[in-house]
Parts: structure tokens; sequence; C-alpha cells
């Protein structure tokens, strides 16, 4: 293993998810480790590089070499500095994960088509919601393709908020949105 280097097999006290699969995290980071570990809080800092997806078995470890390894659920994630969080859920008090990615912070999802770029990046296990914010003089951006080939959309906004699972998307202080990726469907058939 890596200098720096924490490859995230799930923990027992990590949900499955529907299919029974575990949840896995790698973070790879260059200087220190922050946290308190009775509030369930690291802090990863300088030069953060994050993969998370679903695996099938408690030995599963996922390569930062092979991000074309990632399944439906994965992605990579950049940024200056990491913090994860772990808490019960309000709902059925099942453990459940936020992720918060501060400073030139990237998430992208190959298999998904989508790329994020913001000041801030968040992700709530619990909602499965992706927040981006910029800060003021730089805006959050979402680029998204919805199919091989089709053309990659745009938005940039203030703040952006993503549901990955059901592809919605909802801003607030828009400045560019690409209005042709919202009215079509995945096969490229207006919504109804």
């Amino acid at each position: 293993m890596m200098p720096g280097a924490m490859p995230g097999a799930a923990s027992p006290q990590n949900p499955a998810t529907a299919n029974n699969q575990l949840q896995c995290l790698f973070v790879q980071f260059q200087n220190m480790l922050t946290g308190n570990l009775r509030q369930r809080d690291l802090i990863f800092h300088d030069e953060v590089r994050t993969m998370f997806d679903d695996v099938d078995s408690w030995e599963a470890q996922l390569d930062p070499a092979h991000p074309e390894s990632l399944g439906l659920k994965g992605a990579i994630m950049e940024s200056n500095e990491l913090e994860v969080r772990q808490m019960p859920s309000p709902v059925d008090g099942k453990p459940v994960s936020e992720i918060e990615a501060r400073g030139n912070a990237v998430v992208e999802s190959p298999r998904r088509g989508f790329t994020a770029r913001a000041v801030r990046i968040a992700y709530s296990q619990l909602n499965d919601m992706l927040t981006l914010e910029g800060d003021g003089r730089t805006d959050a951006e979402l680029f998204r393709q919805t199919q091989v080939g089709a053309p990659q959309s745009r938005t940039a906004a203030q703040r952006i908020f993503y549901r990955p699972a059901t592809e919605t998307v909802r801003v607030d202080g828009a400045r560019s949105l690409d209005i042709d990726q919202f009215s079509s469907g995945r096969n490229g058939n207006p919504k109804r």
C-alpha cells in the first residue's frame, strides 16, 4: 500500500445496497489526516484523490490506475481537501455517509456520463444528492452526456443540486443552462 493511501473496504456498519453489494471508498492524499473517530468524521488534506463504488466482497479493492473498471455507481473525485462523515439515518437509524470535497473539486462518473466542477462538492448517501457550490467568483459547473455520441450539456450556476440516479437537476443562481438537454429523454424523444 502507498503512503497516504487509505483503501476503503466497506465497514461492517455500512449498509448494503439493494442488491447486497458493499460500498467501497479509496482515498489517496499527500499530507495528513485529521478527524474524530468517535464522531465518525475524517478529513484528508492536500491533493486528495478518491474513488468510490459498490463492490461484491470484503476483499475487493478499487484501483486508481484503472478508473474504467468502475461500475454504474462509481465515481472519481479530486480536491484539495476531503471530509467523510458517517451518521445514523433519521429514517431507520442505519449508518449513512456524506462526502464533502473542498477546493478545486472535480467529480467524474464515467458510466453515468457526468463531470462536475466546483469550489465545494458534497454527496449525501441518504438522499443520493450531489450538491455543487461556487464561491461568488467561480460558478459550479455540471457537464452531462445523456448517451454515447450525444452532445455534452453544460450547466453553470452558483449552486447545482443533481441526483445521479434520476438525472434530475435543480439550480440556484443559474448563469448558463443548456435547455436542449432538459427537453429530451435518454432516447432523444421529448419528455412528456
